[in-house]
């Protein structure tokens, strides 16, 4: 295999020998090339202004804010425990379309009061089913722009 540092900086070198003779030519060696992952790009586009006409801009919201700002306070969590959610949580109100258990609903109850929590575990624990439940209380809550609310990355 051969070793690429070694080629591109003799192609440099060549390069530098050919515009010497030029007029405020040089070589800059400071360039770094790399493979783009495009499947990132929607990422990118979400920080695209024109994006958020009907919403906050990109720099307003608060996550945002607080990923790119030290100073920045993290929201607090609404402190709903698991032991606790029966007189917490008006489930007459709520809207899950499948089973859930303690710790998925106090997932989905932070997720409504715009905190931002990580839920994970291994296959099995009621992830899907977590968010299943999260679209459906969004849903009844006539929020058609889910992804605001929800990010999934595999």
């Amino acid at each position: 295999m051969q070793d690429n540092t070694k080629c591109v900086k003799k192609y440099l070198e060549q390069v530098q020998q050919l515009v010497a003779g030029q007029p405020d030519w040089e070589v800059d060696e400071s360039m770094c090339l790399d493979f783009f992952n495009f499947t990132k790009m929607v990422m990118y586009r979400d920080l695209d202004p024109g994006k958020w006409l009907d919403q906050d801009p990109p720099l307003d919201n608060r996550l945002l804010r607080y990923l790119f700002d030290p100073e920045v306070a993290p929201p607090p969590p609404r402190g709903v425990a698991e032991n606790g959610i029966d007189e917490e949580v008006d489930f007459e109100a709520r809207y899950y379309v499948m089973d859930a258990d303690p710790s998925q609903i106090v997932a989905i109850e932070e997720i409504r009061h715009g905190t931002n929590p990580v839920v994970q575990g291994p296959p099995g624990t009621g992830k899907s089913q977590t968010i299943v439940n999260l679209i459906a209380e969004m849903l009844d809550r006539g929020k058609n722009r889910l992804i605001r609310y929800l990010r999934t990355y595999s």
